[in-house]
């Protein structure tokens, strides 16, 4: 239950993952709610991963591009990834 396919017959293993996709996986397979609020301005509460967002920032998993900005629709990094896996 941490990830589906990208349609119903195609998981496209190979296909580059956002920053966005990387910590709702993480929060599918550890996370729970918190209530903090979200700290950065490109992530909406209404945004399907802002609970994955807030849970990994709350944690200490994940950080933002920048002070403000969390890039959810940015490109994740091997490094960037291994520094959220390295945080739970």
């Amino acid at each position: 239950g941490i990830t589906a396919g990208v349609d119903p017959t195609h998981f496209a293993p190979d296909r580059t993952i956002c920053r966005a996709e990387a910590v709702a996986f993480l929060y599918a397979a550890k996370g729970t709610a918190v209530e903090d609020a979200c700290p950065f301005s490109d992530v909406a509460e209404t945004d399907w991963f802002c609970n994955a967002v807030r849970w990994a920032f709350a944690k200490g998993i994940t950080a933002g591009v920048d002070e403000t900005h969390f890039g959810p629709a940015e490109r994740c990094t091997r490094a960037q990834l291994v520094t959220m896996l390295y945080g739970l």
